[in-house]
């Protein structure tokens, strides 16, 4: 399963979830299985480092970093992709609008997820498998057909709301600002991870 993380530049918010996420993907075990990379829908960054605050903020918490190279999304990317997560609604948008008439599928089923992972349900779909959330092989097997699920990656965040849903762009803010982003994009991988493990193996 290939899944991307998308920003606007590339360089703040998606390579730290890039990091977060592969990092955790990795000690669940599931290597093997998921793939995590990172994209900004704008070209401003292509070939750049990440931003100094975002590593800075990676390192203070352990996470790996230094090694990122910001790239743009092209639609041929998103041809591949199983799952896009975005940081927040303008980005989906131009998710979106990139993917044209072959069009991107709304992961809808984030909001079912959530609701089960905040009252810690069994690790089986509801219905014994027949239920509204699938396997994850099943519901996120975009890469034949060309239109991947796409979802902002806070939907994967149990804390999250309707209202509070995105993560915002620490560029050109103090490093307290990073840090938040920083926590709310650990929550989110977190979830997002908790979901791969349960449902993917």
């Amino acid at each position: 399963m290939d899944i991307a993380m998308v920003c606007l530049g590339n360089i703040c918010r998606s390579p730290m979830a890039e990091s977060v996420a592969g990092a955790l993907v990795r000690e669940a075990g599931l290597a093997d299985f998921v793939s995590v990379e990172s994209f900004g829908t704008a070209a401003y960054h292509v070939g750049e480092r990440a931003h100094p605050q975002a590593d800075a903020a990676l390192r203070r918490r352990g996470w790996p970093a230094g090694h990122h190279r910001a790239r743009h999304l092209q639609r041929r990317d998103l041809v591949r992709l199983d799952l896009v997560l975005c940081a927040d609604q303008a980005n989906l948008a131009d998710v979106r609008r990139l993917a044209g008439p072959a069009g991107v599928t709304e992961l809808a089923v984030a909001d079912l997820l959530m609701e089960g992972l905040r009252a810690e349900v069994p690790r089986t779909p509801p219905g014994g498998g027949d239920g509204a959330i699938p396997p994850v092989p099943s519901l996120l097997g975009a890469g034949s057909s060309g239109s991947p699920h796409v979802a902002l990656l806070r939907s994967f965040d149990p804390g999250t709301g309707p209202d509070d849903a995105e993560v915002p762009d620490p560029w050109g803010g103090p490093d307290a600002d990073f840090d938040h982003a920083l926590d709310l994009i650990e929550r989110a991988c977190r979830g997002l991870v908790a979901y791969l493990a349960d449902y993917g193996r």
